[in-house]
């Protein structure tokens, strides 16, 4: 994360380090610990039932997912990732549907690393915005986010919502429940998000005329279509002339 900044201001590799930013290394040399963490050669009981569940998160300068396997009352950390965000800048949304995406990635190498195939998997996120994206069908998202979601859905994962205030540990007990009623709440809280964006675009009663109504109508979905790139199929008939409208667009 530090070696960004360099970048940012772009400096080259032999050039030597500002003062604020020299100041900023040598307190992160100082702080530096060379704490050793002991981790056991034995993860899981292969033999008991086991589930895997992931925890995602992202802030602006990186983005990262948890691995944890749990048996019985028992919980296992095995397996972290994390990446740096680019130094081009991207919203926070976006981040943490990429924590999202490694996380997937993440709990699949787990699966197939340990031949606990197939298992449950439970992907957990703070991010309503990018839960949100997972669960919207709509094929008018952006691009990347489109590319992201359909690799996500091809897991195959449970996806659910844990508050921020909740998501410190070890304050959050992991006591995972099928009738959870945290995602129960948070599932009506997406459902009335799509019941807002399900509003009418076009109130007929502001139209005089059907024919007027007809041809708002079509320069309306003219307008989608162009936006879209043509990417909705039974778009692609209307004509892309401009002025008169032939007899196929009505």
């Amino acid at each position: 994360i530090f070696l960004q900044t360099p970048r940012k201001e772009n400096n080259s590799w032999d050039q030597l380090l500002g003062e604020e930013d020299e100041l900023t290394w040598r307190n992160l040399i100082n702080d530096w610990t060379e704490k050793v963490t002991d981790i056991p050669r034995l993860t899981i009981q292969v033999t008991e039932s086991s589930q895997i569940h992931v925890f995602t998160d992202a802030s602006t300068l990186a983005y990262s997912a948890a691995v944890y396997a749990k048996q019985g009352t028992e919980t296992f950390s095995i397996f972290a990732k994390s990446r740096i965000a680019s130094i081009k800048g991207t919203t926070i949304p976006r981040l943490e549907l990429l924590a999202i995406l490694i996380g997937v990635r993440a709990a699949q190498f787990v699966s197939k690393q340990l031949d606990l195939e197939p298992v449950q998997v439970t992907l957990w996120s703070d991010s309503k915005c990018a839960l949100h994206w997972i669960r919207n069908h709509s094929r008018l998202q952006p691009t990347f986010i489109q590319n992201q979601v359909e690799e996500i859905r091809n897991a195959n994962f449970s996806f659910r919502y844990i508050p921020r205030d909740e998501s410190d540990w070890p304050l959050w007990e992991l006591n995972f429940k099928e009738n959870d009623e945290e995602v129960n709440v948070i599932g009506k809280a997406l459902k009335s998000t799509i019941a807002r964006e399900t509003r009418r675009l076009l109130d007929a009663s502001c139209f005089s005329k059907w024919t007027k109504l007809v041809r708002t109508t079509i320069w309306i979905l003219k307008f989608i279509n162009l936006i879209t790139k043509g990417r909705i199929p039974w778009l692609q008939s209307l004509s892309k002339e401009e002025g008169e409208f032939p007899a196929a667009d009505y």
